[in-house]
């Protein structure tokens, strides 16, 4: 049976419980001022790229009730809920649909999360040490530490990071229906790596707990596995269809490892934010505190613990080195640590754990105040850290105002895309955003995929996922250059390049091309007397009527995926591939109806998978067998 609280409601434990969430939500506003009180939002290269352009695209989709299965504006047409990181399947993110300004999407996100977080890591501890106290502490620690508020700057990171602590309490309740809805949650929120540590975490606390625990731990796998169908099914077929292997290579594996001495600067020194503010590396990605008092207090309960709390201090120092990552010899050779790039990853769970002893150490206090004031001031030096300023802030309107290369393709009556050369993007990666003025660079020129915000599409996007006919298609214009028939046939109304010679990149070495003779989304391959009309041009459906006065191949430039059906005239025909890419259908003479819908059986089938799990799930809570 699913158990929420590990204790009897009683009017003075909600009153507790309500007085403490409203502190929290104190905290949690002091710690994000700027976005709360000065109504700025964070700004770096993942916002542009990844954040703000999956949350318009994936909402553009959800409020004109649409399922978001097909998403035109990136990589020539690819799948979208397909890809986790659009937050596009996450029911979380369907609540936050009404909100239509960005900054009250990511306060909404930051409360939410936040507060998931530190009440189930609050509950875990006072189910474990039955101390007030050490469960706030724990709260404060999980929802406050600087790993954990740095990911903001990537919400599916955050909203992942969030539902490891439900995880541990439900594992440890023995509640496999909890558990089942946690991990099905945080897989849907969208970054697989929190998913699988939170998984392994989860499967070391069932060993622990014996056959009880390994029972609950396999029950809630089906369960998350049923419920998160509907999206992980098309995920695996996307898996399939894109040059990504499931182990990284080593290079790409060890990327973002933490130094050594920045590792230690981040567990020892006080505010180092303040004090050494500098990072190697994405601070998105590479920031981690906890606190000086946090640390101390975690550090007491390794020395004098119990065998439980010994077990989980090896659990922080072994991810805690494995967040070196290349600095590990081993690390390399290992290939179950490739399946991401990032080691720092690891520090999620370290943070957990410094959550977790140092609730164990508050609660050994004997005299109350003192449990309360070391509370206190782990909260106060959380809240202080917060306040260093370690990422850039703006005003909303940087980053969803419509920038000024819109108006340059808006002239075209039908969709149109552009196109970064490999130089731009060669020169952008090797700078790096410390000014304003790069940032404003950066928005001039539109990168991937920040115009996809706009409803601009792209032939090259950011996206970890770009399938291989995409790839495969880049590759060869990159090769071929500007003057290939290959930017013709994509649809490129725009071709944003740079000066050779250009050393850092500035609006003076930054060139806007306009290009001509730009053909349509569907167009006929030969050269021949013939109409296309585009009757409706939809995400994933496009209706066309062609007339030719020969037999011809009509083509619709997006990547032929599985799941693309053509009807002609009324009928179900199979589509073939234009220059080995795009989708294409061969047509007699005359006047035909072409239409084309994406309609996948993956989605379909996990569908009715996870309608089956929802049913099965309410059915064993009825019957208390969950």
């Amino acid at each position: 049976m699913l158990n929420c609280m590990p204790v009897n409601l009683s009017l003075r434990s909600l009153l507790i419980f309500l007085i403490a969430a409203i502190f929290f939500v104190f905290l949690i506003i002091s710690g994000w001022r700027p976005l709360f009180i000065d109504g700025l939002i964070p700004m770096d290269g993942n916002m542009f790229s990844m954040s703000f352009p999956n949350w318009q695209v994936s909402r553009s989709f959800l409020i004109s009730h649409r399922i978001p299965l097909w998403n035109p504006y990136r990589n020539m047409g690819e799948p979208l809920l397909a890809d986790p990181q659009t937050m596009a399947s996450y029911p979380v993110f369907w609540i936050t649909l009404p909100l239509k300004r960005f900054i009250d999407f990511l306060r909404s996100w930051v409360v939410i999360h936040t507060l998931l977080s530190a009440c189930f890591i609050g509950m875990l501890s006072f189910k474990l040490y039955h101390s007030r106290a050490g469960g706030f502490s724990a709260a404060i620690v999980a929802g406050l530490n600087g790993f954990f508020a740095a990911r903001i700057m990537l919400p599916n990171h955050f909203a992942a990071a969030a539902w490891l602590p439900a995880a541990l309490y439900f594992q440890t309740m023995l509640s496999p229906a909890g558990l089942g809805l946690s991990l099905a949650l945080q897989w849907l929120s969208g970054f697989p790596p929190f998913f699988l540590l939170s998984v392994l975490a989860v499967f070391i606390v069932s060993l622990h707990q014996g056959r009880e625990g390994i029972k609950c731990f396999s029950k809630a796998g089906l369960i998350a596995a049923g419920l998160s169908a509907y999206q992980w099914m098309p995920f695996l077929e996307l898996m399939m269809q894109t040059p990504r292997k499931i182990f990284l290579r080593p290079d790409a594996a060890i990327q973002y490892s933490i130094p050594f001495i920045q590792l230690l600067k981040q567990l020892f020194i006080p505010l180092w934010a303040g004090i050494f503010p500098k990072t190697f590396g994405d601070p998105t990605v590479m920031t981690f505190y906890t606190g000086i008092m946090a640390l101390a207090v975690a550090l007491w309960s390794a020395i004098y613990g119990t065998n439980r709390e010994k077990r989980i201090v090896l659990a922080v120092l072994a991810t805690l080195i494995l967040s070196l990552g290349n600095a590990i010899p081993f690390y390399n050779k290992a290939k179950l640590f490739h399946i991401f790039r990032f080691p720092a990853n690891w520090l999620l769970l370290s943070s957990m754990g410094i959550a977790i002893l140092c609730s164990y150490g508050i609660s050994r206090m004997h005299n109350a105040s003192w449990r309360y004031g070391v509370a206190a001031i782990i909260a106060l030096e959380l809240l202080l850290f917060a306040q260093y300023p370690r990422i850039t802030w703006v005003n909303p309107a940087f980053l969803t105002e419509p920038p000024d290369l819109l108006s340059k393709t808006g002239e075209f009556k039908y969709p149109v895309r552009i196109y970064h050369t490999d130089m731009l993007m060669d020169k952008w990666i090797d700078s790096s955003l410390e000014k304003k003025e790069d940032y404003l660079l950066m928005r001039y020129f539109l990168p991937p995929s920040y115009g996809t915000a706009f409803g601009l599409q792209e032939v090259s996007s950011y996206q970890v996922l770009a399938t291989r006919l995409a790839y495969n298609y880049q590759q060869r214009l990159a090769t071929e250059g500007p003057s290939s028939p290959l930017l013709k046939w994509a649809g490129v109304a725009a071709v944003i390049t740079s000066d050779a010679d250009a050393g850092r990149l500035s609006r003076k070495n930054i060139k806007i091309l306009l290009t001509k003779n730009v053909l349509p989304r569907v167009f006929i391959k030969q050269d021949i007397q013939s109409d296309v009309e585009l009757l409706r041009y939809d995400a994933g459906y496009v209706d066309a009527r062609v007339r030719s006065s020969d037999p011809c191949t009509l083509v619709l430039s997006e990547v032929n995926y599985p799941g693309w059906k053509v009807i002609i005239n009324g009928k179900k025909t199979m589509p073939s591939f234009f220059e080995e890419t795009f989708i294409a259908v061969s047509l007699p003479e005359g006047e035909h109806s072409v239409i084309f819908s994406f309609d996948p059986v993956s989605f379909k089938a996990g569908l009715i998978i996870t309608l089956l799990a929802i049913s099965v799930l309410l059915y064993g809570i009825y019957r208390q067998k969950f």
